[in-house]
């Protein structure tokens, strides 16, 4: 069964029963980031965080597959190494230096 926009966006209201917490990203680095979180079936969020900046995103009975993140470095963009799932209702992630210019996208605990 195919779904409209419509329906689709719909799954994403976080009054449904059984809603998912809000997905949160965090930029614990000290450069702006830009990225999306990408759902099962459900319609991409994107974010441009300033340095330390957090945001969250309403995501209902989505479950999160992909955060893709790209750290804005004073000469460069560097990709940073995404956060990949087959569907996780897991909510709270970072954008993290691993080592000088090397970057990902990690779960918090």
């Amino acid at each position: 069964m195919k779904m409209s926009t419509h329906e689709v966006q719909d799954l994403k209201n976080e009054e449904l029963d059984g809603a998912y917490p809000k997905a949160c990203v965090v930029n614990t680095t000290r450069y702006r980031v830009h990225g999306e979180i990408k759902y099962a079936a459900c319609s991409t969020d994107n974010f441009n965080l300033r340095a330390g900046a957090q945001e969250s995103f309403a995501r209902g009975l989505c479950l999160l597959t992909r955060i893709n993140a790209v750290v804005q470095l004073e000469d460069r963009d560097v990709q940073a190494k995404p956060y990949t799932s087959t569907g996780t209702s897991y909510s709270q992630f970072a954008v993290i230096e691993v080592a000088p210019g090397v970057f990902e996208v990690t779960r918090r605990t």
